[in-house]
């Protein structure tokens, strides 16, 4: 797929973000991302990296919609209409981290403790003593060591795809809040 095509598409999926989200001048704004898309490429950058650094369309479509509500906003009094479209906006961003950032930790904790204890007491009860309290009437010491290993395993996989989704979502806002952020005055 040539370049060309690859900035059509993405530039459309950005179109169509924007106009479901209610943006008005969704076109001229689509105009002005394809003129600083222009602008990196003359500039040296390829269309990969500068796209990357605008990040998914649908992503870069809320930050410009949530601009335009805190612009307008600034420009007149908040109103009651504005401040519900902001909340809106950034409950339909937010409502997926409600729901996954939970389900992981607990998933990552409890998977490590799990695992972290099933192997000490695995290997306490093999090497040292029959633990009285341990009721394992199924598996071996080995066979839980065994188990012990895929169990921690997955603790640790779960762990690290909350520190990935944690790092996407603190990236995600540095973006959408990038074009808030007033230039410091350099003295």
């Amino acid at each position: 797929m040539s370049s060309d095509a690859n900035q059509e598409i993405y530039l459309a999926k950005f179109s169509k973000e924007l106009r479901r989200l209610n943006v008005q001048d969704a076109s001229g704004i689509a105009g002005d991302v394809r003129g600083h898309i222009g602008e990196a490429i003359a500039d040296g950058r390829s269309l990969v990296e500068t796209l990357s650094a605008l990040g998914p369309p649908s992503a870069l479509a809320r930050a410009y919609a949530i601009e335009l509500v805190v612009a307008d906003a600034a420009k007149t009094r908040w109103s009651l209409s504005s401040l519900i479209r902001l909340a809106m906006l950034l409950l339909g961003a937010s409502i997926v981290s409600l729901t996954l950032v939970p389900l992981l930790l607990v998933l990552a904790f409890t998977f490590l403790l799990t695992g972290a204890v099933s192997f000490a007491f695995a290997v306490v009860e093999l090497l040292i003593v029959d633990l009285p309290f341990i009721q394992n009437e199924h598996f071996s010491p080995l066979e839980a060591l065994g188990a012990s290993i895929p169990i921690f395993a997955a603790g640790c996989l779960f762990a690290w795809l909350l520190w990935r989704y944690l790092r996407y979502i603190a990236a995600s806002l540095r973006r959408a809040c990038a074009p808030l952020r007033r230039p410091s005055i350099q003295t």
